[in-house]
């Protein structure tokens, strides 16, 4: 397992090549490059991070604020997608600290709320619940939509929608 001090921080200029580069070996697929290029170019991405050990990029993460509202008030809701480690660079806790940095990212840019898709334990560990995401009606169905509440009753309410920006070969 390759070895050095993990540092987080905020992608730079310069690190496109390197983030899809970590995307297409963690993914082992390219959809998740162009989302987070996407993303970008749309203007909804709000932070980025990576990861890097002795000066290589070796994960990666996203926020991007989407559309939602709760019994028709809006509310600032953001969402953690992608976030990525190389293969080679797994399980050394990598992906916590992309995440706890990313949700802490958020809440200082004004998030009321964050939600992700993905397995319910790895982000239930920082307090993403799938029912608190059971109040939002999504363009996209599933049942791995999970929320985290960044301030306190935010996400509180009969009924909500959230409309994530149109990527990929969304028609």
């Amino acid at each position: 397992m390759p070895s050095g001090e993990v540092v987080v921080r905020a992608a730079e200029p310069g690190d496109e090549g390197a983030i899809a580069d970590t995307l297409a070996r963690a993914f082992d697929r390219d959809d998740e490059t162009v989302l987070v290029r996407r993303l970008q170019d749309g203007g909804t991405a709000v932070v980025s991070l990576v990861a890097e050990v002795g000066g290589v990029v070796v994960g990666h993460a996203l926020v991007s604020r989407v559309e939602a509202r709760i019994d028709g008030r809006r509310i600032e809701v953001m969402a953690l997608a992608p976030v990525c480690v190389r293969p080679t660079h797994r399980r050394r806790g990598i992906g916590t600290r992309l995440v706890e940095a990313a949700i802490g990212r958020a809440a200082d840019a004004g998030a009321e709320a964050v939600i992700v898709r993905g397995d319910a334990d790895f982000h239930g560990r920082f307090g993403f619940s799938e029912g608190r995401a059971r109040v939002f009606v999504t363009s996209r169905s599933g049942d791995a939509l999970q929320a985290l509440e960044i301030v306190p009753g935010a996400l509180s309410g009969e009924s909500g929608t959230v409309d994530f920006p149109r990527t990929r070969t969304d028609a």
